[in-house]
């Protein structure tokens, strides 16, 4: 294990982040929607293999596990503490499907890899504490499943711009060569200064006033880097690796600006060019992205020949919401509409609103045809439904699961 290495090890066992251990959902805790993204699809049989690689107390690896029993998860970090707290909560929330490992993500030496390598990888916050985060990311490609996808999260360097003045100005005031416990005090005195200043009106304002691990490892951390979009695209193609897309793209999106004239001029750039244009106008403290092997591509767009032989299922980070009224006689629907992750609410009618509803019950994957053949038993136009399905794949109400992958 490389100095780095041992000094981020010895910071997180001292202050395991994050500071609580409860399970929650994560983005892109859905294996089989992560998967749905690229073209490729999986060849052998067997559970889906998951790794999350630096799982710290396992907050997000256990919630995932909770809502997807039928997957086999795999947590690796360095920190013995944090490890034996997501252990432990494992236990007491029963989950068979669950493993963890000590492993330093530098040489990943003693990881068991599954056969094939791992189907999906999820590395959050962590590659950037790394001592080399590309030479990291590689060694985790190369146990990325030909037809795998890995969910990463990095800091953005531009939105921590008024983070890195605090950092700066506590080194000065507290330098690294002093114990995290004795700069903890005289570096709040800084940011408490500094929240009427430049933090004023940025992600960081409260920063003062967090507890002790989040203070730590947001200004006090003993190693990290940051990307922006020309490093983070500079760092793919060393690692050879393929951008898909970003966890929520309609934060990338034209329409996060204000100007009209603005959404259209974005609208028309290039992908790269538009996203470096957006990180300087909108706050994205951190770069959630999915990738895959250069060899795999994204998924083609779902023609309407494809409909009813396609598999297809609800998106787990939607919500549907049905307004109704009950007069006397049979009950009368309102509005219907629905939310994807953190987006904005869409009202739909007609046939999209019929199929919302029947989605609104539906758990289990089906087959286009299947959805079709329900559709005309309630007297629905057959190219209708079709439109309507086909939009509700482009809102990502619905995903194509892999048949493989059902």
């Amino acid at each position: 294990m490389d100095t780095i290495t041992e000094n981020v090890r010895a910071m997180y066992e001292a202050y395991p982040y994050p500071s609580h251990g409860t399970a929650n959902i994560r983005s892109d805790h859905d294996v089989r929607q992560l998967l749905s993204h690229v073209e490729r699809g999986r060849q052998q049989a067997g559970p889906l293999r998951v790794l999350d690689a630096g799982c710290g107390r396992g907050v997000g690896l256990l919630g995932a596990a909770a809502l997807q029993p039928d997957i086999q998860f795999l947590g690796a970090d360095l920190n013995r503490v944090a490890l034996e707290e997501a252990r432990a909560e494992a236990k007491r929330l029963k989950l068979s499907n669950v493993q963890f490992q000590e492993v330093d993500l530098m040489t990943l030496q003693g990881l068991v890899v599954p056969e094939g390598g791992f189907d999906v990888i999820h590395s959050s916050g962590v590659l950037h504490h790394l001592s080399d985060p590309s030479a990291g990311l590689r060694r985790l490609r190369d146990i990325l499943a030909p037809h795998g996808v890995m969910a990463v999260m990095l800091y953005g360097k531009v939105s921590r711009q008024p983070l890195y003045r605090l950092i700066h100005a506590s080194e000065m005031l507290a330098p690294h060569s002093l114990p995290i416990a004795e700069r903890i005090g005289p570096s709040r005195l800084l940011a408490r200064e500094m929240a009427k200043t430049c933090l004023l009106g940025s992600p960081w304002a409260g920063t003062a006033v967090v507890n002790d691990v989040e203070y730590v490892d947001r200004v006090l951390n003993v190693n990290e880097t940051s990307y922006d979009i020309e490093s983070l695209w500079k760092l793919l193609s060393e690692t050879k690796l393929k951008f898909l897309r970003f966890s929520e793209p309609e934060e990338w999106a034209p329409e996060v600006a204000q100007s009209e004239k603005l959404r259209e001029v974005l609208a028309a750039l290039p992908e790269y060019e538009r996203y470096r244009i957006i990180e300087q106008i909108a706050y994205r403290h951190s770069l959630l992205f999915l990738v895959t092997h250069e060899s795999n591509t994204a998924r083609a767009p779902l023609a309407l020949k494809q409909i009813p032989k396609s598999h297809f299922a609800l998106n787990p980070d939607a919500s549907i919401s049905i307004t109704t009224r009950h007069p006397r006689g049979p009950r009368r629907v309102e509005r219907v509409a629905f939310k994807v992750r953190q987006g904005n609410e869409i009202e739909v009618t007609s046939v999209v609103a019929s199929i919302v509803m029947v989605l609104s019950e539906q758990s289990l994957p089906f087959t286009g045809a299947q959805m079709l053949e329900g559709l005309a038993g309630l007297g629905m136009d057959a190219q209708a439904s079709l439109e309507a399905i086909a939009a509700l794949v482009q809102a990502e109400l619905l995903y194509r699961p892999h048949p493989t992958e059902c």
